[in-house]
C-alpha cells in the first residue's frame, strides 16, 4: 500500500493555498466519518505525484503526526488548463 507523509495545515483560505502551491505543496483535507470532524493538511507535490496514481477511490496510508491513517481518495481537483493538482480530499477508512 502507498504511504505518503503529510503535515497539518494551520492557515486556511484561498490566499494561503496559493502560497502553498507556489512552493510545490498541495492543500488537502482528511474527513473523519466516525469522529465527524475534518483536518486540513498539506502534501509535498513531488512525493505525491511520484507515488500516487490519483484516482478517486484509491486506498492509501497517510502519516500525520507520527500516526498512520488509512484513507481513500474522495476527490481530486485539477486546474482545467494545465491539469496541475489544486486540492485533494481524503476520507478515513476503518480497515478492521
Amino acid at each position: 500500500m502507498i504511504t505518503i507523509l503529510v503535515n497539518n495545515r494551520i492557515k486556511k483560505g484561498t490566499n494561503h493555498s496559493r502560497k502553498l502551491r507556489k512552493i510545490n505543496k498541495i492543500p488537502g483535507i482528511i474527513y473523519y466519518v466516525s469522529k465527524k470532524k475534518s483536518v486540513p493538511i498539506e502534501l509535498n507535490l513531488s512525493e505525491t505525484v511520484c507515488k500516487l496514481s490519483l484516482d478517486v477511490g484509491n486506498v492509501l496510508n497517510l502519516i500525520l503526526n507520527k500516526k498512520i491513517i488509512h484513507v481513500r481518495i474522495k476527490s481530486v481537483q485539477r486546474n482545467p488548463i494545465n491539469l496541475k493538482l489544486i486540492h485533494i480530499d481524503f476520507i478515513s477508512e476503518n480497515l478492521s
